[in-house]
Order: structure tokens, then sequence, then C-alpha cells
């Protein structure tokens, strides 16, 4: 079993694309066949599976978390 960790800097809020820096985890591992588990430890972050193939899909995606979620909610 090989295990990696990846540190990513600090961002603002908002969807933010890991797709190259876990495929690049991958290949460094030299596994050619398994499963990649990613595991985040953060508590106010989230991972979000999705083809990434219409803009659109990420700016509807945007626009409900600033309606549902807004910054500075006292909640």
């Amino acid at each position: 079993m090989n295990t990696a960790t990846l540190r990513l800097p600090p961002a603002n809020r908002g969807l933010h694309d890991i797709t190259e820096d876990i495929a690049d985890v991958v290949v460094a591992s030299g596994v050619v066949n398994g499963l990649c588990h990613v595991f985040l430890q953060h508590t106010s972050a989230s991972l979000v599976i999705q083809e990434n193939a219409d803009p659109d899909v990420l700016r509807d995606m945007l626009d409900w978390f600033a309606k549902h979620v807004p910054d500075g909610d006292p909640a």
C-alpha cells in the first residue's frame, strides 16, 4: 500500500480544481491499477467530484453556495 500527503497552499473561498495535483501523486506512486482514496483533513472544506465539462456547472455551484452559505453568516 502506498500513501502520500498532498499539501495545498491556502486558497480563497471557491471551487479549486486539484485534479492535476492528485494525478501527480498517483503517477509518482508507481501504482498502475488500484484505487486512489482522497481524504480532506479540513473542517471548512469539501471535496466535489464532477466531470468539469461545462463551466455553467461551476457557476451554478458558486451561485448556490453564495445564496445558501453567505460570507459572514453569524450561524
